[in-house]
């Protein structure tokens, strides 16, 4: 009884003692040689040395240290069992907790056997039966079986048919399997299983009462067999699941497979169908879709994707997949564009971009709407804006969007530029700009998103050009151009003009540098409300001085730098300036940029003519028209032309220097004909006008002097900031005022 006691106050004492993260049981067994020691010894030596050497007090702490977890352990995992079934490694898993480590560091990732089911092992053959000990099926299999193919557990045979075991919602058992089956004579487990796995050859072999479990099961056998690459049997499986089931994957991947084997119409009715009995899987549409587009069903193609964000509510992905039917759309739509263009159908061409840019843009708008039923209709963001552009010509991005840029810094925007080419970039920044330029952008699949994305977002979006790019008037005959555009790139040119066309009906507003060019853009922007914002003095003129240096010559200065203007030139001006050239010897002409002059005019007046290549920068071509006398502008009259703006006349009168231009519609508003230049319009005006300069310096002073007034009162930056402050405010005030929804395009 004394020792009794005794024992239990030690007992007490331990438990006291013992620290919380000491198993001792663990430490005893783990470290060999602590094996000997008592409970009291393996708490002191914990306490002085254990820690300082860094040694582990519990299989977790172990486990931790080489990035292991105990949760990772399968839950049916067994020590005893995986040492027996893995006798080479018994000598150093000696104890549970060895053998447990071993598994979790080496065992799981070399895929060694933890489990042996005898019962099942036993079922696989009637001789089996012989093995009546507890061990000999298992060593059975460890000296025979293994290497006969034979599986230890009915799990891992049905995983090598690809059925994960744990989660079929049914258990095997001969006696329900044979029942099941009638016709059959399975004498065993094993054979039941391995021939209703196996379905070689195929037939319908039930494993369950219910249709639809049945279904999945033969689905999953479907699906190994697909993925090892198995077709033809995957093919048969997948159409076997069918006969007991409508499943929805059967049909996803009897779809997927005619896809593949350009089958088009084969998966189209397969998608469908899983789309009609509910398959729940997000790729079913986004495959539909590609399917229809294939076969050249763009509209329906659209129609699946629209209804797909409710098992799809990725719209990033959704974009992205409408987009490549779009594309492909396009692609096709593009072929009869040519052909147009090329038979100079430009009537027919424009009706037929309008109506695809409208199909692109309706599916964009109708896709973003399903996640936005309407547009945001917050407040507008007054203090950014975004200008979205067509850098490639040096002139127009200077005149349009490096002009506004500066005017609209003045006017107290923050400003920021994007290419559209960069379609990204420019539908990143349409996130946080509410007021957005579209500035000479064609309609191609990208730019008609970027403004869709934008309205659907709420946002004011205007459309400028600053030439009439957006009428079957243009590009004018191919003869203007002197022969220097090729057949090939005048059919482009045609076609570009449908497509700047179109891309304009898509905007809310109207911005372009001259009433009549305003008058017919915005005849086609949606709200047929438009604003007119001129071209203006900037940076690469206002530094620059007037060449005052005397001449014993008066020189007339024509620049151009479009090929378009060739024949207006030659027709018009030419006459008039060779009789001028004729009759006073002390005038020289001189030509900056794209024109072919005829050889017997260079001839006759080789001594009075100076051409001059195109300019690349614009300090240089300005430096060289600072020095004129006088300059021309020189346009056809046609609608084209009425359209174009003064800048000719706008650059010479900031020098001072009086112009001779034609009387289009643009410059007879813009110009006091007598007063800040002359305006003609036949050969005899011309010839007239320019020999009133020539002869008289006080009248080029006088007129000089006139322009120059009128260019720096209204064309200055600060001028033009103002203009375009008031198109912004106009534009969300008139954006602010109610109007109704449209409804959705169904």
């Amino acid at each position: 009884m004394k020792n009794l006691l005794m024992k239990r106050k030690v007992n007490t004492l331990l438990e006291n003692t013992c620290p919380a993260e000491l198993d001792l049981s663990f430490y005893r067994h783990w470290y060999k040689d602590l094996g000997a020691l008592s409970d009291a010894r393996l708490i002191r030596h914990w306490q002085n040395e254990g820690k300082q050497e860094e040694r582990s007090p519990n299989f977790d702490v172990l486990l931790s240290r080489d990035g292991l977890i105990a949760s990772m352990l399968p839950d049916d995992f067994a020590s005893e069992m995986y040492v027996k079934l893995n006798p080479d490694v018994a000598t150093e898993c000696s104890t549970h907790f060895h053998a447990t480590y071993h598994f979790l560091k080496t065992g799981s990732g070399q895929g060694r056997q933890y489990r042996f089911d005898r019962a099942f092992y036993l079922s696989l053959y009637d001789e089996f039966g012989l093995l009546t000990k507890a061990d000999d099926a298992m060593l059975h299999w460890l000296h025979h079986g293994k290497h006969q193919g034979f599986f230890p557990t009915l799990d891992q045979l049905l995983a090598s048919y690809g059925i994960e075991f744990r989660n079929l919602p049914f258990d095997f058992e001969l006696e329900n399997l044979a029942r099941l089956n009638p016709d059959e004579n399975f004498s065993n487990l094993f054979l039941a299983i391995f021939q209703i796995v196996q379905q070689s050859p195929a037939r319908k072999l039930r494993p369950h009462d219910a249709d639809h479990l049945c279904a999945d099961f033969y689905v999953q056998l479907a699906l190994h067999q697909e993925r090892t690459g198995h077709i033809n049997k995957a093919i048969e499986l997948y159409g076997l699941s069918l006969l007991f089931f409508d499943n929805p994957t059967a049909h996803e991947h009897l779809g997927n497979i005619a896809l593949n084997y350009g089958n088009q119409y084969q998966a189209i009715a397969h998608y469908e169908v899983a789309l009609e009995v509910g398959t729940r899987s997000q790729w079913v549409p986004l495959n539909l879709a590609k399917a229809l587009t294939s076969v050249g069903q763009f509209g329906e193609a659209v129609e699946v994707l629209i209804r797909a964000t409710e098992l799809q509510p990725n719209i990033e992905m959704l974009t992205l997949k409408l987009q490549e039917v779009l594309t492909e759309f396009w692609r096709v739509k593009e072929q009869s564009f040519n052909s147009l263009a090329t038979a100079q159908r430009r009537a027919s061409l424009m009706k037929k971009t309008e109506d695809a840019v409208s199909f692109v843009a309706d599916s964009f708008s109708r896709l973003f709407t399903k996640f936005s039923p309407a547009p945001y209709r917050g407040s507008i963001n007054k203090s950014r804006v975004l200008i979205i552009g067509s850098f490639g010509l040096a002139q127009c991005y200077r005149y349009r969007i490096a002009q506004k840029q500066e005017q609209l810094r003045l006017a107290s925007y923050d400003v920021e530029t994007v290419n559209y080419l960069d379609s990204k970039e420019a539908i990143n920044l349409i996130n946080y700009n509410d007021l957005i330029i579209f500035y000479r952008i064609p309609a191609a699949i990208e730019t008609i998103h970027m403004i869709e994305y934008a309205r659907a977002l709420g946002k004011i979006t205007f459309y400028d050009i600053d030439d009439l790019l957006i009428d079957a008037c243009n590009p004018p005959p191919i003869e203007s151009y002197g022969g220097q555009v090729s057949p090939h790139a005048y059919v482009n040119l045609v076609k570009d003009t449908a497509l700047f066309r179109a891309a304009a009906t898509r905007c809310d507003y109207a911005i372009s540098s001259t009433e009549p060019l305003l008058q017919r853009l915005t005849a086609l922007v949606r709200t047929k409300r438009g604003f007119l914002h001129r071209n203006a003095l900037d940076d690469h003129i206002l530094p620059i001085a007037k060449d005052s240096r005397e001449k014993k010559y008066v020189s007339i200065f024509y620049g151009t730098g479009t090929l378009a203007h060739n024949s207006d030139f030659t027709q018009i001006a030419l006459p008039a300036i060779d009789r001028l050239l004729e009759k006073h010897r002390n005038v020289k002409f001189v030509a900056v940029g794209h024109l072919k002059l005829p050889e017997t005019f260079l001839a006759r007046h080789k001594q009075q003519v100076v051409q001059l290549a195109i300019m690349q920068h614009p300090q240089v071509y300005l430096n060289c028209l600072s020095a004129a006398d006088i300059n021309i502008a020189v346009l056809h009259d046609d609608i084209i032309n009425d359209c174009k703006s003064e800048i000719k006349w706008m650059e010479a009168g900031f020098f001072g220097i009086p112009s001779v231009v034609s009387a289009t519609k643009n410059y007879c508003e813009v110009i006091e004909n007598g007063a800040d230049g002359y305006l003609a319009s036949n050969e005899q005006e011309w010839f007239s006008c320019l020999e009133r300069l020539v002869v008289d310096p006080a009248l080029r002073e006088r007129v000089g002097l006139a322009a120059e007034k009128k260019v720096k009162d209204r064309y200055t930056p600060a001028s033009l900031a103002k203009n375009i402050d008031g198109i912004m405010n106009s534009s969300i005030a008139h954006q602010s005022l109610p109007f109704p929804v449209p409804a959705l395009v169904r």
